[in-house]
């Protein structure tokens, strides 16, 4: 008597629409749920929500999808707080609830280290408040602005600065506000991005690897209140770098100190050699722990 060999399930292919229920989360910030015997991870969804979501792509070890449809809406819900959170590539999971975040956290770490030693993994540690708790900020200047939902097509899409639209990383995202860096932050970054195109200033070209303005670091000590500006640029270019720094200190006297770095390679980092302090030391101090 002979028998037949198991039915596997058919692998869903690009472009088939699945229904299923987000489970749980990965280490790239995205959703989880099962369809079939398939695992799926669908970017945009709601931890706990039920969804019909689109395959995007299918790999080895799973499936990518984006959502179509709330089907459910997650008990973990809450509304956004950030004007940006469906453009910008900075925050994964505005949309679920602060608690709900830290569990999934936690199982998350659960699922990755449990194998090497699952006696010694302790309780995630959560923020008082998880706003405007950053005291650094790396922010992109681009040539390719991404244009948010809303805006009108003719809207400017060359001159931006702010960070990496959400799956568009050549493409930057004007940030009006980041709810996630300390307060003092959105105001300097609104008057950099102002004076850069008031005087004409070129921002860094991706493709064509060209463009004076890279990225713009801010940074403030808890400790002292002390702010840090770091405009990092290609080349040292005085006549053109110095007005607007001196632009940026007169609206904001907040600044402690305003330094300028020189990265000429092409990798997208926000440091180089320094080259000019504008005001203060070019440094602050913090203190960690008591020290």
């Amino acid at each position: 008597m002979s028998t037949s060999p198991p039915q596997t399930a058919r692998k869903p292919a690009r472009g088939d629409l699945l229904e299923l229920e987000l489970a749980e989360i990965d280490e790239r910030g995205r959703t989880l749920g099962r369809f079939e015997e398939f695992t799926v991870a669908v970017r945009g969804g709601v931890l706990g929500a039920h969804v019909r979501a689109r395959v995007h792509k299918r790999r080895r070890n799973g499936i990518e999808a984006g959502l179509e449809e709330v089907l459910r809406a997650s008990p973990f819900a809450s509304a956004a707080r950030c004007p940006h959170v469906a453009s910008c590539g900075g925050c994964s999971f505005q949309e679920l609830e602060y608690r709900a975040q830290l569990a999934a956290k936690a199982r998350l770490l659960a699922r990755i280290l449990a194998p090497l030693a699952p006696e010694r993994i302790e309780p995630v540690l959560g923020c008082a408040t998880p706003w405007n708790y950053r005291n650094k900020m790396d922010f992109t200047f681009g040539n390719a602005r991404w244009i948010e939902p809303g805006e009108p097509e003719n809207a400017p899409n060359g001159f931006a600065l702010g960070l990496h639209a959400r799956g568009h990383f050549q493409k930057v995202l004007d940030v009006r506000v980041c709810e996630i860096a300390f307060a003092e932050a959105a105001p300097i970054l609104a008057s950099v991005r102002a004076f850069a195109r008031e005087l004409g200033l070129s921002a860094w070209d991706v493709r064509a690897r060209a463009g004076l303005l890279r990225h713009l670091v801010l940074r403030k000590s808890w400790h002292s209140g002390a702010i840090l500006a770091d405009l990092v640029t290609t080349e040292v270019a005085p006549e053109r770098i110095a007005p607007l720094a001196e632009a940026v200190l007169a609206r904001h006297p907040e600044l402690t100190t305003l330094v300028q770095h020189v990265n000429p390679g092409v990798a997208l980092v926000a440091n180089g050699a320094l080259a000019r302090v504008f005001r203060g030391t070019g440094v602050i101090e913090e203190r960690l722990d008591g020290l």
